[in-house]
């Protein structure tokens, strides 16, 4: 698994922690927040992390 730090962006209603996820590799730096902004996991990134991706 590749984790990082939690990041959200403003248009997303899931935080990212996995930069493998392909949904999270589609936002560009510039869009990214830090943090999760009390946003659920993305479906993706926790399915990585289950698989230790």
């Amino acid at each position: 698994m590749t984790k990082t730090i939690a990041w959200h962006a403003d248009k997303e209603s899931v935080y990212h922690d996995n930069n493998k996820c392909s949904r999270a590799e589609s936002i560009p730096a510039t869009k990214r927040r830090p943090g999760a902004a009390d946003r659920p996991q993305c479906p993706e990134c926790e399915k990585l992390k289950v698989e230790q991706k």
